[in-house]
């Protein structure tokens, strides 16, 4: 189910999904980033107040924001490239994280659905 009605935000949401899961970013923190963009993207907004902004958001949300970032300048250098099946690496690197999320901070893996699922 498309989470955008605009196709070029959709798109955009997908590859800074892919993008943001190899920055170790969990669906729920993807999902409330997605929430911010929703709520104050505009065409035309300047980059330091769009910046501001999330990182407010991120701050009063529990998003990382420096995972979001690295999450956005990947999305920024590889586009669409993200969108490939994953790789062997990749699977593990989801893995991993998943792995250490859950003894790190239980609560947060078991509210963290999505995420499980990928793991999963």
């Amino acid at each position: 189910m498309a989470r955008f009605k605009n196709p070029v935000d959709e798109k955009a949401f997908k590859v800074l999904s892919a993008a943001a899961r190899r920055s170790g970013m969990t669906q729920a923190e993807i999902n409330r980033a997605a929430d911010w963009y929703e709520s104050v993207y505009r065409p035309g907004i300047e980059p330091t107040e769009l910046m501001q902004s999330f990182t407010a958001y991120a701050e009063r949300t529990g998003i990382d924001v420096d995972k979001a970032v690295n999450a956005y300048q990947t999305a920024e250098y590889y586009g669409d490239r993200l969108l490939e099946p994953p790789s062997s690496q990749f699977d593990d690197r989801v893995i991993k994280a998943a792995e250490n999320l859950l003894k790190s901070d239980p609560d947060e893996y078991w509210r963290d659905h999505e995420g499980r699922e990928a793991y999963e």
